[in-house]
């Protein structure tokens, strides 16, 4: 078991080339890499509601199995367990001894693969007042069948020394490109869009009415302005709709020009045939949801184009 002592922060695309390219004192050189990562669940999401996670990484030709827990309301530490399986499906017995252990039962067994991320890393070793810390640079996807969301995160994570090092370097990092806090993990965001969950209520902004307004002038105002965060909420959630819908498609698009590259491999390989076979299965599958998809981004488009525009 490790802990893991991490700070996220939300960053446009953009900036992260930006981070990757600054001159940062005492930054080693970037090791970049593709990482897939496949979330298991029970369909009741028993795990989730436990606080624990439970993920396969694909790393070159390893499978990293990791048991996470803890890190909810905030934490930036949480509990970590790794271990190297053989396959692509979690290997439970090596779940004893962790958090997950407990919640083993015969029916949790039955799990499933709820959602992935497809993630681009830039990772660069830093060291700082005698700390190690990691930043990786993120840039991919959340899928979870249809749905889709991007990440676009900026990590660091103390691997030794104190966790003020890693606040000092965050704050000079925020300092080259608009950052925003993150407080929730990759797992937490999968969940949410495997539940399209609604976004939580937040106080009302106050509304600042001039001295000598009329009582009926100012009902007037107070609601334009509920009208209006409900017109912002139908858009939003009208765009998001269509941005899921167009993503897939896009993602599709590139998977079809990639499967036979994966097919062919840059030399011969004698599972050749395997990658052949597991290219041309995704692209069928894929196949079959143009249609749907198309027609789904066809009505989302439709109803976006019949809101009434937030602003006026």
């Amino acid at each position: 078991m490790g802990d893991e002592t991490e700070l996220k922060f939300e960053v446009a695309p953009q900036d992260l080339q930006k981070l990757k390219a600054a001159r940062i004192p005492n930054r080693g050189t970037p090791k970049e890499k593709n990482l897939v990562s496949v979330y298991f669940d029970s369909p009741k999401h028993k795990l989730a509601r436990n606080g624990v996670s439970l993920r396969v990484r694909h790393n070159s030709n390893k499978r990293i199995q990791t048991v996470k827990a803890g890190g909810r309301d905030g934490s930036i530490t949480r509990g970590e367990w790794q271990h190297e399986i053989k396959g692509d499906i979690p290997d439970l017995r090596k779940a004893h001894g962790t958090p997950l252990s407990p919640l083993l039962t015969k029916k949790l067994k039955r799990k499933l693969p709820l959602f992935e991320t497809r993630i681009h890393r830039a990772s660069i070793p830093i060291r700082k007042n005698g700390s190690r810390i990691e930043v990786a640079l993120d840039n991919g996807q959340i899928r979870a069948g249809w749905q889709s969301a991007p990440i676009s995160e900026l990590e660091l994570e103390l691997k030794h020394g104190r966790a003020s090092d890693a606040f000092k370097l965050a704050r000079a990092l925020a300092k080259r490109v608009p950052t925003t806090l993150s407080l929730k993990s990759k797992a937490e965001r999968g969940y949410e869009l495997i539940d399209d969950a609604p976004a939580r209520a937040v106080r009302a902004e106050k509304i600042k009415l001039p001295r000598g307004m009329s009582t009926a002038d100012a009902f007037r105002v107070i609601g334009r302005r509920r009208k209006a965060k409900k017109r912002l909420s139908r858009f939003r959630g009208r765009l998001k709709d269509l941005q899921d819908r167009l993503g897939a498609l896009n993602d599709i698009k590139v998977h079809q020009k990639l499967a036979p590259q994966i097919a062919a491999g840059r030399r011969p390989h004698k599972n050749g045939r395997a990658r052949a076979f597991a290219a041309g299965t995704v692209s069928g599958r894929e196949q079959s949801e143009i249609e749907p998809l198309l027609n789904a981004a066809n009505g989302d488009a439709r109803k976006f184009g019949r809101i009434h525009p937030f602003w006026t």
